[in-house]
């Protein structure tokens, strides 16, 4: 709700009034839209041209907590992406990957962990098991990844990770 959410009644009648919380409570805007930044339930007052009024509401939830992949990365040969099981314990993963040529998403699997081995623009939508209509998070990450130059070394045996030998490497 960080950015607002519209919401719109149709047009034409004489009279609008948009109220928070209660029916009695404070006229917030008096025209066919209103833009909310906070949850809770929105009232809609109309009248008609001929008297008659009518009333609607809705409740806004806020998406909390808030889903995020982190900043855009780059890594070498491949890149590990998961979603946080702890926050969002009843949710089903679905992650979609856009193919960089075609412009086609497609879906690249419903774990709670993927590896990207191909540089794009990588998306997960969760979604409740028990309510997979209703609420949902979905977000992005750009990983770039860098395909590692493979060497090819005859004759020097293993490379160990203490090792104190010096090697050189020449065209």
């Amino acid at each position: 709700l960080q950015k607002g959410l519209k919401l719109k009644v149709k047009s034409g009648y004489v009279e609008y009034k948009w109220r928070k919380d209660t029916k009695t409570s404070t006229v917030l805007r008096t025209t066919d839209t209103f833009t909310v930044f906070t949850p809770g339930r929105y009232w809609i007052y109309v009248k008609d041209s001929f008297g008659c009024n009518k009333h609607d509401s809705i409740r806004i939830y806020a998406n909390d907590p808030i889903f995020d992949l982190g900043a855009n990365d780059t890594a070498c040969d491949q890149y590990t992406l998961c979603a946080d099981t702890i926050k969002f314990p009843n949710y089903k993963h679905k992650w979609q990957k856009k193919n960089n040529t075609s412009g086609v998403w497609s879906t690249i699997g419903y774990s709670n962990c993927i590896t990207i081995t191909d540089s794009g623009i990588n998306w997960i939508k969760l979604t409740q098991y028990s309510q997979p209509d209703s609420c949902y998070f979905t977000d992005s990450i750009k990983i770039v990844i860098k395909k590692a130059t493979k060497i090819h070394c005859s004759g020097l045996g293993p490379f160990c990770a203490n090792d104190s030998n010096n090697y050189f490497l020449r065209k």
